[in-house]
């Protein structure tokens, strides 16, 4: 009924009533009655085809407001089979399935805007703009309440610009994808891209922390959340579909190029002066920080001998979106004042007269009414700024809680010889990617957090005393998503403790880190650690949270078991060249081959991500398994699983590896699980004198299981030791383990280290008749089947139909649950 009449005002407040009202003049104004008459009657005519026409709108009007309520909207109804497939596709890879489905779908006209996974990213995009600028609005009414807190309006404010920046960041990610991947490398898209919405979902974060300092903040959280949190989901979907597709296209590059991967994009060029520089910063940036004589555009001086008194006036002054670099010269001074870099002031280089002598300082905190974010004694957000030369400093104390002395949110920014001094949260490295070299960097609580993808390499950074009872961390790393591009890499530096804390270190705990957030990603590698860190090395944030998803850098030598009941766990390594985890029992020296493995999963739903698994037994001690998964629905993601002889105990249920590295000679990959293999490098090694390598040994029993091994889209070679011997080492696909052993390799890359024959007896006849070996457009000097053995359970896929039994979709119902992982997948061929 509310339909009904709204749609009703409507017209009869429209031209059409004004015709009728002349219409009704003329009638009155007449004496002829005849032709009143067909005026009466044109009148009556007319009205019923408007009423008509009015139920009929208002009808359609309540059938699409019902229809909110549905899953599937009225627009996703509409959809062409084409443009669903490819929506559902392109969702099942992203840690909100539903939602990205139910978004997307319910866009108008969509149909005409998607014929492929980028389409779907640039709609999805679109649709967290228009939520963004929605989000804007709360804030700004918000603002208008009365009886806000100081620190309440800091923090919405704080959100102003959080969500401001947001939508610059998915305008240039939108503006980036419509590129993609011409005018730059894949990789440098790649890494553009998640940069971009990877930003995006840490100012979601950020605008909600700024509520989170008492109980008060938490009424204004409670009006924001919803909102801020549906805009993280949104872009935590575009980002995993933005990885999914880049990681694809740059696994396709290298399997066309038979390249080796550099995955993240983020190349270091060769060293210079010591320092290996980023890829991005160019070489007149590299002279500027580290040579003498630079021109300055203004020069700052406290007593009046230049341009400006304050930094801020020089910045102000800067141009907006300048293309040239623009040195703003800080004399020798301190200098008491807050200082921000807007996002627009971008090219900006503050140059000091030495760290000891040009010093920006301030005491905003937390305590006094602050929000963290806006403590900052200098916040710098405008792209590709450089520093060289400056102490920026925070003297709140310890006893002021959070009192940031640098906020760093600006994109390919570099710190050079610069200090950084405050007690908790000194240095808040908040997003974007960011560089500092021979820089010191001293606090107590958290002293250098955030979550921006940032490398600090040959810098001093050293804890100082803290409140009496606190322990200080040197770092809290904030990834909150499993797809961001970000983390904390300490390279090649030094982590000690201030002469305050040297004496009475043992009174005051101090830990390496502990994880701010649930992906928190912290790297620490070929740096000297004093003893003033702990030998845990790091802290719990609260309890056990986080704890399952993170695995910090090193050598962890022992054997783990994930038992049944331990089910939704996840491994997060720091990259599986740096978190390994390393065993070497084996069947020579007592064990089994069940029992050898170095890790042990049974409990479902697992996941792996960026570690390394190795048995170090060495090929004289046989049977020596690196990992055994028994878990159901458990999924790896760029993982290397090395050992030699069953290397990868693929024991049973339903497996999924990609983009992982597995190595090993006889029979190493083995089992009777129905798993997928795809993007992955699967490489046979030097194996004992007089044996052969077999790749897989499958072990299915019974004809009625639906277990087997699938190799799609990988790259089968030999390692390095193998390469220049393998003519005296026979490498084949796989033998038959059990009697119903079933394998199949498709859409790979095989390397001539495979035999001709392709395969391989187990013991004379056995289960040469009943096997399932099958070979699927396969490219590749050892991809030819000419001479492929004449067994009956043999035979070359002819038909796609047989060949799509065996995709992830369908082999192992990757629909259902691969999405959810966050990796990369496909379900087709």
């Amino acid at each position: 009924t509310t339909h009904f009449l709204s749609t009703f005002h409507l017209f009869f407040s429209n031209p059409i009533m004004n015709k009728i009202k002349q219409l009704l003049a003329r009638i009155s104004n007449s004496g002829n009655n005849n032709n009143n008459k067909k005026l009466i009657l044109t009148l009556f005519t007319t009205v019923l085809i408007i009423t008509a026409i009015v139920a009929i709108i208002a009808t359609t009007t309540t059938t699409k407001n019902s229809n909110k309520t549905n899953k599937i909207t009225s627009s996703s109804l509409s959809l062409s089979h084409h443009s669903h497939t490819i929506i559902k596709s392109a969702c099942t890879t992203t840690l909100y399935p539903e939602l990205c489905f139910s978004a997307i779908s319910s866009e108008p006209n969509i149909t005409h805007k998607i014929t492929n996974h980028k389409d779907v990213i640039s709609v999805s995009l679109n649709i967290t703009k228009r939520a963004v600028e929605h989000n804007f609005f709360t804030v700004e009414n918000l603002l208008t309440l009365k009886n806000l807190t100081g620190r309440e309006k800091i923090a919405l404010h704080d959100c102003l610009e959080t969500i401001d920046e947001t939508l610059d960041e998915l305008k240039e990610a939108e503006e980036d994808l419509v590129l993609y991947p011409a005018k730059k490398t894949v990789y440098q898209h790649a890494d553009d891209l998640k940069t971009l919405i990877s930003a995006a979902i840490t100012n979601q974060v950020t605008c909600l922390d700024g509520f989170s300092h008492d109980g008060a903040d938490k009424r204004v959280r409670k009006v924001l959340e919803e909102g801020q949190v549906h805009v993280e989901h949104m872009c935590s979907n575009a980002l995993a579909m933005t990885k999914n597709m880049t990681d694809s296209d740059i696994a396709e590059f290298e399997q066309k190029n038979m390249l080796k991967s550099e995955r993240n994009g983020r190349k270091l060029l060769e060293e210079e002066n010591g320092v290996k520089w980023p890829e991005w910063i160019s070489a007149g940036d590299r002279r500027l920080l580290q040579g003498g004589a630079v021109k300055a555009d203004v020069v700052v001086a406290a007593d009046g001998s230049g341009n400006f008194k304050t930094v801020s006036e020089a910045v102000a002054a800067a141009p907006l979106k300048s293309s040239k670099r623009f040195v703003i010269k800080i004399k020798s001074g301190v200098y008491k004042e807050n200082v921000e870099v807007p996002k627009k002031k971008i090219n900006i280089m503050f140059l000091g007269d030495g760290k000891t002598s040009t010093i920006i300082s301030s005491d905003r905190n937390v305590v006094d009414g602050s929000t963290t974010f806006h403590s900052a004694t200098v916040a710098i957000v405008g792209a590709n700024f450089l520093a060289r030369d400056i102490t920026f400093q925070n003297t709140a104390g310890p006893a002021k809680h959070q009192a940031v002395a640098l906020r760093v949110g600006a994109d390919l920014s570099a710190f050079y010889n610069c200090d950084v001094i405050a007690y908790q949260d000194t240095l808040y490295v908040h997003n974007n990617r960011q560089f500092f070299v021979n820089c010191f960097i001293s606090g107590t609580v958290d002293f250098i957090f955030g979550n921006a993808a940032v490398v600090f390499q040959n810098c001093d950074i050293h804890a100082r005393r803290p409140n009496s009872g606190q322990k200080n961390m040197v770092t809290a790393q904030g990834r909150v998503d499993p797809n961001q591009n970000t983390g904390i890499v300490i390279q090649k530096c030094r982590i000690g403790a201030t002469k305050d804390l040297e004496g009475v270190k043992s009174s005051f705990p101090t830990y390496l880190g502990r994880p701010w957030k649930e992906y928190s990603r912290t790297v620490i590698m070929q740096s000297v650690i004093s003893d003033v860190i702990e030998p845990v090395g790091w802290h719990e944030w609260n309890g056990n949270f986080a704890l399952d998803t993170l695995i910090k850098s090193g050598v962890y030598k022992e054997n783990v078991e994930v038992p049944k009941k331990k089910i939704n766990i996840m491994f997060l390594g720091d990259g599986k060249t740096s978190t390994i985890i390393s065993g070497d029992r084996n069947v020579v020296d007592g064990s089994t081959t069940f029992h050898s493995a170095t890790v042990a999963i049974v409990g479902a739903n697992f996941l792996a991500r960026d570690i390394t698994f190795q048995n170090t037994a060495g090929p004289a001690k046989h049977q020596a398994v690196a990992l055994r998964v028994g878990a159901d629905l458990s999924a790896f993601y760029n993982c290397d699983v090395i050992a030699y002889q069953d290397t990868l105990y693929v024991h049973n249920n339903r497996q999924f590896f990609v983009n992982c590295f597995i190595s090993g000679t006889v029979d190493f990959i083995f089992g009777n699980a129905a798993v997928v293999f795809q993007n992955c490098d699967i490489h046979a090694r030097r194996p004992n004198s007089g044996q052969k390598n077999m790749v897989t040994a499958q072990g299915r029993v019974d004809p009625n299981q639906n277990t087997g091994i699938v190799i799609q889209k990988c790259r089968i070679g030999a390692t390095k030791d193998l390469e220049g011997v393998k003519s005296s080492f026979p490498t084949y696909l796989g033998r038959p383990w059990k009697e119903y052993s079933r394998t199949v390799i498709m859409q790979s890359v095989i390397s001539d280290v495979i035999e001709p024959v392709g395969w391989h007896e187990w013991n004379g006849n056995f289960a040469l008749d009943t096997l399932v070996y099958r070979e699927y457009l396969n490219t590749g000097p050892g991809s030819g089947t000419s001479k492929r053995v004449t067994w009956k359970g043999f035979k070359v896929i002819s038909n796609v139909a047989e060949a799509q039994s065996f995709t992830a979709g369908n082999f192992i119902g990757g629909s259902s649950w691969l999405g959810s992982t966050g990796f990369p997948f496909s379900l087709g061929l």
